[in-house]
């Protein structure tokens, strides 16, 4: 028995029209009958289809074709690494389009929000209040930061702050201190605070053990200066993060 009396039997074993099978494995009725005549012969993958179609495996469907079995295997492992890859693909084009909706969608509005400040070739200022901020584009490939694009004081201010997310990032340097000249000139502290309760942060940074007594008179001193500066640069994160 031929391969296409084979193939008509098991059709015929398993109650299916040629239409039918056709339809199943997106052929025509006239490729069905071809096959079945022997005037040609089905592909690799429609032969693994008719195989889990009729439910028998491709030895049995093959037996007296050893020479096209064997070509049958072959094929069925590079057809599986096709699927393989095509699957992989189509999983970074996905991800690739995952991230490329979020960060128009969250991103890209908070870079038009810099569109009014004085632009240079490596950052964005922002003159108010008396201080003086900086920002930096966020572009499509480099780390998003959550999502947010940090702000940080450039001028003006006692501490330099940095707001970025949840944290708010304030360092004070003697001698470099831009309006605190009376600062000791190898002063060097950097506090971290929760932006959402400022206050609670500096308390626990007052009563920490690891802190130095440095850090703590300094905070101490300057505690006024410091919320003053977080609230101005707190006010332009929102605005340029969350658009209020």
């Amino acid at each position: 028995m031929d391969i296409g009396e084979r193939l008509k039997k098991y059709r015929k074993h398993n109650g299916l029209t040629q239409e039918q099978v056709a339809e199943k494995i997106y052929v025509s009725r006239a490729t069905i009958s071809s096959w079945e005549t022997n005037r040609t012969f089905p592909d690799i993958e429609k032969i693994i289809y008719l195989s889990d179609l009729y439910d028998i495996s491709l030895d049995k469907l093959l037996k007296e074709e050893p020479s096209i079995m064997e070509n049958v295997k072959k094929d069925r492992k590079k057809l599986k690494h096709y699927k393989l890859t095509k699957l992989l693909l189509y999983v970074i084009i996905g991800l690739f389009i995952s991230y490329t909706a979020f960060w128009f969608i969250t991103v890209y509005p908070k870079n038009q929000r810099l569109s009014t400040w004085e632009h240079t070739a490596s950052n964005n200022y922002l003159k108010q209040n008396g201080y003086t901020f900086q920002a930096h584009e966020q572009k499509i490939l480099e780390p998003l930061h959550n999502g947010n694009i940090p702000i940080s004081t450039y001028r003006g201010s006692t501490f330099d702050i940095t707001i970025d997310g949840n944290k708010v990032y304030a360092n004070l340097y003697g001698g470099l201190q831009r309006s605190n000249p009376s600062v000791a000139k190898d002063v060097a502290v950097s506090y971290e605070l929760d932006r959402h309760n400022i206050d609670r942060s500096i308390k626990n940074i007052l009563q920490s053990k690891e802190r130095s007594d440095q850090a703590k008179q300094l905070l101490q001193v300057y505690k006024t200066e410091l919320e003053n500066d977080i609230s101005a640069t707190q006010k332009v994160w929102n605005m340029i993060n969350t658009g209020k």
